[in-house]
């Protein structure tokens, strides 16, 4: 079996755009800080999903906004 990664293959995974984003790249997008996008979650102007531990807020969800 060939398990050796492509370089072309690394470069189109990279030229993916993300569904999601987590709450630092959020309010970096957003262009506000991580306490607001928290309030926001909390006060639903914001879905967050999660995953694991992780909290994660859907590229459409920041379009929507």
């Amino acid at each position: 079996m060939n398990t050796s990664i492509k370089s072309e293959q690394l470069t189109n995974e990279r030229d993916i755009p993300p569904l999601a984003y987590c709450i630092e790249e959020a309010a970096t997008a957003l262009g506000v800080g991580r306490t607001l996008v928290y309030r926001m979650i909390s006060e639903g102007l914001l879905t967050r999903v999660k995953i694991g531990k992780r909290s994660l807020i859907a590229v459409s969800e920041l379009d929507a906004f």
